[in-house]
């Protein structure tokens, strides 16, 4: 007797090729999100990096002793001035 090989029909195989490539879309759609993830990530990471050696920086400069000097600098920056100094604004426009 010969065994007869059972023939697999046209639905299930369309079925299966219907889950395959849905499958395939899936995965592909999948890996796409995680590298835009990565990249977010590794954004925020530079950034706080940069962030944590601004903070690095102002901390050490608050740290420091400012002498005198730096202090009128910047007031003047500012546009202060001393109790008994005078400010003279050219406004001849030169």
């Amino acid at each position: 007797m010969a065994k007869r090989k059972k023939r697999v029909g046209f639905l299930p195989r369309l079925i299966l090729g219907i889950f395959i490539v849905y499958s395939i879309f899936t995965l592909v759609s999948l890996q796409i999100k995680i590298q835009e993830q990565k990249n977010i990530v590794e954004q925020l990471t530079s950034e706080v990096e940069e962030a944590q050696a601004k903070n690095a920086e102002l901390t050490q400069q608050a740290e420091t002793e400012v002498d005198n000097e730096y202090i009128v600098g910047e007031a003047q920056k500012q546009g202060l001035a001393m109790p008994d100094e005078r400010v003279y604004i050219d406004v001849s426009g030169n």
